[in-house]
Order: C-alpha cells, then structure tokens, then sequence
C-alpha cells in the first residue's frame, strides 16, 4: 500500500494553520467571555482567611469592587486588611453558623444602606437599601 499519493493531496502546511488561526479567532470573538465592570459593585466573598477566598477578595478589591469578605478569625481579617484597600470591608462569620450570618448580613445591610454608603468608602449609590447578593444569598436566613 502506498500513502504517498494521499499526502500529496493535502493542502500545503501554511495553509493549514492560517485555517486553524482563523477559526481560534473567530470561536474566541464569538464565545469569549464578556468583561463586566465591577468598579464600585459590591461582591461578598467566604473564606477570605487564606486560599482562594483570600486571593480573590484582594484581586477583586484591584479591580475596584467593594469587597465585603468574610473571615472566620480576626487574625485573617487583619491580615487581609492590612493587604487591601479601604473599600474592603471584613466581617468574621463562620458559614455554618445560622446566627453569625444573619447578624452579618444585618451589617451589610446597614452598612451599604443609601446615604450610609460612604460608611466602607464606595461611591456608588444604591437604589435600594439591600445589594443583589443581600437579596441572593442571604434570602433562605432572612
């Protein structure tokens, strides 16, 4: 058996990557992620001691997102202080404690209420006394 006359008959090799460069571009123009501007948005973040919680909360907090994170020790709240900027706002919360949430969520919302916004430093106003996260996560506590 000779193969030889297939190989012949493929398209030259240039082409074949100008056509899979092409077709990268065009799934990442029509799939790619759309960038949501999160400067003065508010984003509860768990966990914010160490690990990923952490990470984020800092990145975030980057990007200028009002961060309000959740630490389960006043050690890692802290530290995370110490790291980010002024629009982070801590809480210690451990998330399987029914009444650490809601007395938690009772802060933020107090905290982020219109006219007290300025409380953790964002600009934003809000058009109602509760975040979505309030009204997202916090709703099967309330």
């Amino acid at each position: 058996m000779d193969f030889r006359g297939d190989l012949d008959s493929l398209p030259p090799l240039w082409v074949l990557i100008l056509i899979a460069i092409l077709t990268i571009y065009l799934i990442t123009c029509l799939f790619g992620g759309k960038k949501i501007d999160i400067k003065g948005k508010f984003v509860l973040i768990t966990g914010c001691d160490t690990g990923f919680g952490r990470a984020t909360a800092i990145k975030l907090d980057k990007m200028g997102a009002c961060v309000l994170a959740t630490c389960l020790t006043k050690e890692g709240e802290q530290s995370l202080k110490s790291e980010a900027s002024d629009k982070l706002k801590t809480f210690q919360m451990d998330v399987t404690n029914s009444k650490q949430i809601k007395d938690v969520y009772e802060e933020i919302k107090t905290a982020i209420s219109p006219g007290k916004i300025t409380n953790i430093k964002c600009e934003e106003t809000l058009k109602d006394s509760q975040s979505v996260f309030c009204k997202y996560l916090f709703c099967k506590f309330c």
